[in-house]
């Protein structure tokens, strides 16, 4: 292989490097081999290995040379920020600390109203099941008196049942939802921390 032809293929290798990275290394090859004569070129080309194998360590070297600079502006970045922050936590603890137990307090009292009624909720459904059981009994009862008196609190009765149903149906369904908005909106919270 020539100086020429291994060059020619180790630019197809080397183009996946940036522009300035590409440029450096091809200079530096071209020098190298310019350097040299066509006879050692043989030479030279053994040692350096096939134009993959010499393109992979220049791309090898380049990523470590970049991974220890960021490292390194890593770090100072690091200790600025950490600073940085703990200045403003310093600077911000007495606003900042009262308006996080405000805050807190309001989603505690939040948390105790939506529970309040739900709880009220099923009360509701509750009593009007036992009143309507109650105007049941009392219909039939009243039925041996007056027949239409009867049918009217018995008709009574089962429509008291059944809006405790359907309020039971919906004081579970509003739990239910509430209850995943509070889950979504605890994974929302963790995982902005």
């Amino acid at each position: 292989m020539t100086k020429a032809e291994y060059l020619k293929q180790l630019e197809k290798h080397l183009k996946k490097l940036p522009p300035e990275d590409y440029e450096n290394a091809m200079e530096y090859f071209r020098e190298y081999f310019d350097e040299i004569s066509e006879d050692e070129a043989g030479q030279a080309i053994a040692e350096l290995g096939t134009p993959k194998e010499a393109a992979s360590e220049v791309i090898a070297k380049l990523v470590d040379e970049q991974l220890i600079d960021n490292a390194k502006k890593g770090a100072l970045f690091s200790i600025k920020n950490n600073i940085a922050s703990a200045v403003i936590l310093i600077c911000a603890a007495p606003i900042g600390l009262p308006l996080l137990v405000a805050a807190l307090v309001l989603i505690l009292a939040a948390v105790v109203v939506v529970v309040s009624i739900l709880i009220s909720g099923f009360a509701v459904s509750l009593a009007l099941l036992l009143a309507g059981i109650k105007l049941l009994i009392r219909g039939f009862m009243a039925m041996t008196v007056m027949f239409s008196g009867g049918l009217l609190l018995a008709g009574m009765a089962l429509a008291s049942i059944g809006c405790s149903f359907l309020l039971f149906v919906l004081v579970v369904y509003c739990g239910k939802w509430l209850g995943v908005a509070t889950a979504l909106g605890t994974k929302r919270i963790i995982k902005r921390r």
